[in-house]
């Protein structure tokens, strides 16, 4: 079985193992390089949560005026 830092010695190895385990990093630091784009804080969350619910009553305002003039236009032509 290969081990992440089979490459060092030893000595190497123990003092890797022992920083890795303190700072709780991860062991593979071409992991740790790479930008996580798929994980979001809760700020963002909570940004696209907002701006959803600001799209729905827009959206809900928007159908409610069309609702509206739909009605008072019927009402118009059937007073005619």
């Amino acid at each position: 079985m290969a081990y992440w830092n089979e490459m060092y010695t030893k000595r190497k190895q123990k003092e890797m193992l022992k920083k890795v385990i303190k700072k709780d990093n991860s062991p593979y630091p071409s992991y740790d390089m790479v930008p996580r784009t798929t994980t979001t804080s809760w700020q963002e969350r909570a940004r696209e949560r907002r701006k959803e619910r600001n799209f729905w009553i827009v959206g809900g305002v928007i159908i409610a005026i069309v609702v509206a003039c739909g009605i008072f236009g019927i009402l118009w032509v059937a007073q005619l």
